[in-house]
């Protein structure tokens, strides 16, 4: 069994490769099935409460990782294992930096990362994700200090107006930290 595994914005999107046999088919689902599992375990979606106090417990960590990012503005993303850019040390971050990224990231727990891209406002940070970047769902916690589209009281009991509808949601916190969660 082959597969090719393409990191893409939001997480890992996991590709099938071509099978020769109906059987090795049906094995590749199965594996594929698993990975996707694993994957929830590894990163589960938490309640609002759970992230809530978490949250409070490392609010100076938090902070420590925004000013970082703040400083390190042309790193848009680490992750367990991959960043963007590829090579940080092109932006003028060493490995030893990814490396406290990475710890204060798994601190927080966060160890999925956080996202700040110049075309996307706030700072992202993934505590849990399931599914694929295509059809999926996010949450963390979010640092945005422009207007939010969509405020809600509980990230777990929001509907869209639509079944099935894409939608991304806020939750304060306190001042400019939200409970962020999307799903695709």
């Amino acid at each position: 069994m082959r597969f090719h595994i393409r990191h893409a914005l939001f997480g890992s999107m996991i590709i099938l490769a071509g099978c020769a046999s109906h059987d090795q088919s049906a094995q590749q689902a199965a594996e594929f099935s698993r990975i996707i599992a694993e994957g929830d375990a590894n990163h589960p979606i938490l309640p609002d409460d759970v992230l809530i106090s978490a949250f409070q417990q490392h609010h100076s960590t938090f902070e420590e990782l925004r000013q970082m990012i703040a400083t390190d503005s042309k790193l848009h993303r680490v992750d367990e294992d991959w960043t963007d850019p590829k090579d940080p040390a092109e932006v003028g971050i060493s490995p030893e930096r990814i490396a406290e990224y990475r710890r204060l990231l798994a601190e927080v727990g966060c160890s999925r990362g956080f996202i700040a891209y110049p075309t996307r406002p706030g700072i992202y940070f993934i505590s849990g994700a399931r599914g694929l970047v295509v059809a999926g769902s996010t949450k963390g916690y979010c640092c945005l200090e422009s207007a939010l589209p969509l405020v809600v009281t509980n990230t777990e009991t929001y509907s869209p107006p639509h079944a099935g509808d894409d939608f991304e949601v806020f939750r304060p916190i306190e001042g400019h930290w939200y409970i962020w969660y999307e799903c695709h």
